[in-house]
This record gives C-alpha cells, sequence and structure tokens, in this order.
C-alpha cells in the first residue's frame, strides 16, 4: 500500500463503560464528527492512534482481588485475556459509535488506513484475541493494524517518531526483571504463580486499581486534575470527608514504599502518623452526626476498642489498628464529613508532599523527546498535556481527548465540589492532533474542538 498523503495523530481518549468513564456524550461526538471529516478527505489519510485510545483500566470490573496476580518472583500481573476480552465488549457496548465510525473511516477510501499504538491504559491490545475482536468491530489488517513496538514510524514519513511515551515513565513503564516488556518479542505478558498468562501490571495501573478508582467512584473527575505530581502536591486532606482522607493517605505512602518518593518527602504535616492524624484532625472538627455515625459503623462492623473515638485517634497503636481495618472497608466512611465545604489546596495543615518535592511530567517527556535524535519531529501523549514547540527539531504533544482541570501556580483553591459528578460541565477540553503532509514534510499541532469554562 502506497503512503498516505496526510498522517494524523490523535491519543489519549480514555474511551471507557460504567461509573468511571468520562468519555462522556459530547466528547464522543466530537470524535465522529472529526473522523467523519478524515473520511471525507480527497486523498489517502492513515489516522494513527498513540496510546490510551481505550481505558481497560477503568471499565468494569475496576477493583477486586481476582484482577491481580504475581509471578512466582514476584513480579505483579493484572488482566487474564478472558477479563480484557470481557472489557472490550463492554466498552463497545457502551460506544458503539466510536467504532462505527473508524470501520466508515475505511470503507471511504480504499487507501485510508487505521494504526494504533497502545498505551499504558490499554496495553490489553498485545492480547492477540483482543486484537482480533477489535477488527469485527473496526475492520481488519492490513487496513486497521496494531503497532506493538515502542514508536512508530510511519512509510513514507521518515522524519516522523511517533511514541506514546509512558516507557519513558517510571509509574507506568512496563519493565520486569530489568527487562523491556513492550514489543512483540518481549509482550507484557507473563505466566502466573497460578500458571495463568496475565498483563504485566505496572506501577500506575496498581496505583489505579488499589487506590484511584475507588476515589473516581466517588469524586469521578479526580483523575482529570492535571498534572499528576502538581494534583498530589498539592493535595489537602484535612477537613476533607474521611474516605478521601485514607484514600489518600495510603496511596501517598504506597508511592513511598515504592522508592518513588521518599517517604520524608511525603507527609509534610506529620511523616509519622500521615492519614491518621489527618483522620483525628477530622473527627476533632467533625459535625457530632458523623461521630455519632462513625461510632456505629465501626461497631456494627466489629471493631472493638475500649477507648472512646477522641481518645482513640491520639493513641498510636489504637490508630494503627483503625487504620488497618477501614483500608479493606472505606466504604464505613461514605457520606461522613459532606456537609464540610473543604478545599481542594494545600492549606496549613494539610496532609500532601513536600513543597520541595518536585516532578514535572510534561517537561520529562519532551527532555526525552530531545534525545531522539533520528527524527526532527517526534509525537508523544500520555501525559494529557499539549505541547507545541516547532523548531530544528519539533516537539508536539497532543494532550487528550477528556476534560482536564489543570491546576495553574497563582490560581485559588476550588471546592471538592468541582470534582463530584455532573460537575463535568465546569471541566474544559481541548481536542488536539497532529497533521503531516508527506509532500512538504511538515508536521502542525492542530486543534479540532476546544471549550475554556
Amino acid at each position: 500500500m502506497d503512503p498516505a498523503a496526510e498522517l494524523v495523530v490523535v491519543s489519549d481518549h480514555h474511551i471507557s463503560e460504567g461509573k468511571l468513564d468520562d468519555f462522556d456524550q459530547e466528547l464522543e461526538g466530537h470524535w465522529v464528527a472529526f473522523v467523519e471529516s478524515l473520511a471525507a478527505q480527497p486523498h489517502a489519510v492513515e489516522l494513527v492512534i498513540n496510546g490510551d485510545f481505550l481505558d481497560f483500566v477503568q471499565a468494569t470490573p475496576w477493583s477486586g482481588a481476582n484482577l491481580e496476580d504475581h509471578t512466582e518472583d514476584g513480579v505483579p500481573l493484572c488482566y487474564t485475556q478472558r477479563k480484557s476480552r470481557d472489557k472490550l465488549a463492554a466498552i463497545a457496548a457502551a460506544h458503539p459509535e466510536v467504532f462505527a465510525v473508524l470501520r466508515r473511516f475505511l470503507d471511504a477510501r480504499p487507501d485510508h488506513r487505521i494504526t494504533i499504538l497502545p498505551g499504558n491504559h490499554d496495553a490489553d491490545f498485545f492480547w492477540e484475541k483482543v486484537r482480533g475482536d477489535f477488527a469485527e468491530l473496526v475492520g481488519p489488517p492490513p487496513r486497521c493494524r496494531f503497532h506493538l513496538e515502542r514508536h512508530y514510524v510511519a512509510d513514507g514519513y521518515p522524519w516522523l517518531w511517533i511514541e506514546h511515551g509512558h516507557q519513558a515513565d517510571p509509574l507506568n513503564r512496563f519493565e520486569a526483571r530489568g527487562e523491556e516488556r513492550w514489543s512483540p518479542e518481549a509482550p507484557p505478558i507473563l505466566r502466573s504463580r497460578l500458571g495463568e498468562d496475565r498483563l504485566y501490571e505496572c506501577t500506575g495501573t496498581r496505583f489505579l486499581i488499589k487506590f484511584m478508582n475507588g476515589l473516581d467512584a466517588y469524586y469521578p473527575f479526580i483523575d482529570n486534575v492535571k498534572p499528576f505530581s502538581r494534583f498530589i502536591t498539592i493535595f489537602g486532606a484535612t477537613a476533607l470527608e474521611p474516605r478521601a482522607i485514607l484514600a489518600i493517605g495510603s496511596a501517598l505512602r504506597y508511592l513511598a514504599e515504592l522508592g518513588l518518593y521518599h517517604r520524608k518527602d511525603v507527609l509534610s504535616r506529620d511523616s509519622e502518623e500521615g492519614a491518621g492524624h489527618a483522620l483525628g484532625a477530622w473527627y476533632e472538627s467533625a459535625l457530632p452526626a458523623d461521630r455519632k455515625a462513625l461510632a456505629a459503623r465501626l461497631r456494627e462492623s466489629g471493631f472493638e476498642t475500649d477507648l472512646p473515638l477522641g481518645m482513640l485517634f491520639k493513641d498510636p497503636e489504637e490508630l494503627e489498628r483503625l487504620q488497618v481495618h477501614l483500608a479493606d472497608r472505606i466504604d464505613i466512611l461514605a457520606g461522613l464529613g459532606e456537609g464540610n465545604e473543604s478545599l481542594l489546596g494545600a492549606e496549613e495543615g494539610t496532609l500532601a508532599l513536600k513543597a520541595g518535592f518536585s516532578a514535572n511530567e510534561t517537561e520529562d517527556l519532551a527532555k526525552y523527546a530531545a534525545t531522539i535524535t533520528s527524527a526532527r519531529t517526534v509525537v508523544m501523549g500520555h501525559t494529557h498535556e499539549p505541547v507545541d514547540r516547532p523548531g530544528a527539531q519539533s516537539y508536539f504533544n497532543t494532550g487528550s481527548w477528556t476534560r482536564y482541570y489543570k491546576f495553574a501556580e497563582e490560581e485559588k483553591t476550588r471546592p471538592w465540589s468541582l470534582l463530584k459528578e455532573k460537575s463535568y460541565e465546569r471541566f474544559p477540553f481541548r481536542l488536539l492532533y497532529v497533521k503531516a503532509v508527506r509532500e512538504t514534510g511538515v508536521a502542525a499541532l492542530e486543534t479540532w474542538q476546544e471549550r475554556f469554562r
């Protein structure tokens, strides 16, 4: 097949289904119109979907012990091929038009084609039967094909390097036993201790399954706050509803235990007491009805103590025992503290990463792109933050096709209600793509639709 006259790159749609699905009807409508516009072009177009098109990690079921396992030597694993196929079927049932428009795109011209690179949220495409199921929905190879290498150089575009970017991110890198697991020869699929083939579970996926998915179920847009490092840095815990305190406190400890962040950098208020101290602070300011409800729920759940709750929060051993009890029963805290209109921000006395901690995923990925000397234009995604840097070596990041909330340094804190269900209309979006033209050898970042609120 001859090289396409035009190549279009998009990424990070995170199309899922169920309670955690952020790809709402408005965004889907823009996607359909965008693909239909490509289908109508009078020349061959190659549509490159550069990772995280689908979000298997947040499709039902998104939590549960049966989603995870490990190899005999302790390498973490998640989904079986059967589970990934079930998730794809659920996503397709929730968004039939997303797939139908891709089929119409291929049908519009015999020389249109689609190339899909998996990302860290849809590593499930490494399963052969998942790719087969997708072909049934959209179209067979070679016109709709999967590229399972780390980066992609399209026919006719030797100057253009396309990569999702997660392999340059320590949180989301697929690497087991010192070996990169992201190619047909070394796929992210390993044998579990029980003899099942399962997907390798990167740190970011485990973080979602263990912590963020459960919190996202109650605050549907909590994972849309970008960049993630900024979100974690300013995440206040005191005076939030206690379920959020427990979940975020546990998540921060988890990141510290992995060695990705040093524990001394994690809990700025009290590095030893952490979330327990924040829970105690919440209890001190809690409404009487919330205190009474918490005591009753703890009794009903089998938690026994000879201390009044107010004293328990001041006893380190009892407090540790309470946190262990709550960790597996987080719904005991459901609804408590919701009447308190707390702020999402780093107020004095909050649980957060220390101010001295610095991480910038966007700049880290840009620095990695600068090391790619074999191409004069590099296109990535993953971070959800758009980048448009033309020059001797152009670097573009296509951002995401999801709603987002981006903190600025000068911005005032916002109420937690901003993250709750039905608040999506306050979240803006910017739907971007890179268009590259073979004849001119030029690529540019372009906007399909955007809305700022």
